[in-house]
């Protein structure tokens, strides 16, 4: 099997109505989900699909005539390397999962996504993750907002199983103010996790902070490899987000597999694309706790496939390749040129 040509298709997904206004102060890059569906088509009729915002070094030329099983595992790929294993698997009539396996859960942990909305618009986003089968909710801290009346909103609006975690990305920036937010926060049993209140890079801060607190906290994993190792043991997960998908993501995992920390996944932000094989990796990942995705508040996920929850977690396809189908009428509802 050798790939004939890829195409490359930008498209421009809006946030749902009510949630467009309030994401856009958040992050006002945020206007609407943009990102890159890939096409790679072969010589066998097959056609590999991938979904993402980082593109292959060195261009798309330099797969046409290559086999997709020479390519996997190779970071330089990209999220085009989502295709060449959804090809790979396809080919042999496998999911993608059995390319990494052997299978360690056939569901995944699935967490919602909140930016820094009002109180009053959190807790109206609980009820609607509640509704949609959520159990862990993941929402953005900003200086314009107060966490601690964004938690108590949620709170209030959560049943009591509800797990809450808050993402400062290292707005908090020092142990102290944190302490003291983190004092507040004690009085709201579901929120148990805080991600990046401080710099990544601040290690002696994070020391202090979980010698001095009860929760929970996770990090970036991010950098060199020597920057990963320095991080282990200073938090509780690793998030994975911009590193490579390949053996970068695999490397990272057993890093922090070893010094017995779990591991958080959020590179799949925007289609069930992106996402099945998100949950293919994480599937034979002991140490992945769960995964994060933003495809649930956006208008459409581009996949033919309804992606359901149960009890907070999804299945993990097992049809060969991703198992997920591309959705051509909103692929040309959302392109641009």
């Amino acid at each position: 099997m050798r790939i004939t040509s890829i195409e490359s298709i930008p498209v421009v997904v809006p946030y749902l109505e009510p949630l467009r206004e309030a994401i856009l102060r958040g992050n006002p890059r945020m206007v609407a989900a943009k990102t890159t569906i890939y096409k790679v088509h072969t010589d066998q009729g097959l056609i590999g699909y991938a979904e993402g915002w980082i593109p292959p070094s060195g261009g798309l030329d330099r797969y046409i005539g290559r086999s997709p099983f020479d390519c996997l595992n190779d970071d330089t790929a990209g999220h085009l390397l989502m295709a060449f294993y959804d090809l790979a698997g396809k080919a042999m009539g496998i999911p993608v999962w059995k390319l990494f396996g052997p299978l360690q859960k056939d569901e995944v942990l699935t967490a919602y996504w909140s930016h820094a909305y009002t109180p009053e618009m959190l807790a109206a986003e609980v009820h609607t993750a509640v509704k949609k089968g959520f159990t862990v909710h993941k929402v953005k801290s900003r200086p314009f907002r107060d966490p601690v009346e964004q938690i108590a909103a949620m709170s209030e609006a959560a049943p009591e199983d509800y797990r809450i975690v808050m993402d400062a990305n290292e707005t908090w920036a020092t142990p102290q103010r944190t302490i003291d937010f983190a004092c507040e926060l004690r009085k709201y049993p579901q929120i148990t996790t805080l991600e990046e209140p401080i710099p990544r890079w601040n290690l002696e801060g994070y020391r202090y902070l979980r010698e001095k607190l009860d929760f929970h906290f996770a990090i970036h994993a991010e950098g060199t490899k020597e920057q990963v190792l320095s991080q282990l043991n200073h938090c509780d997960a690793f998030v994975l987000e911009n590193q490579g998908l390949g053996r970068t993501t695999w490397l990272t995992a057993g890093l922090a597999e070893a010094a017995g920390q779990s591991i958080w996944m959020e590179y799949a932000l925007y289609t069930g694309i992106s996402y099945a094989f998100q949950m293919h990796q994480a599937s034979v990942m002991p140490n992945c706790e769960m995964c994060i995705t933003l495809a649930f508040i956006t208008e459409d996920d581009l996949i033919i496939e309804p992606m359901a929850l149960k009890d907070g977690h999804m299945a993990v396809p097992m049809t060969p390749g991703l198992g997920v189908t591309l959705d051509e009428a909103a692929l040309d509802r959302y392109r641009v040129d």
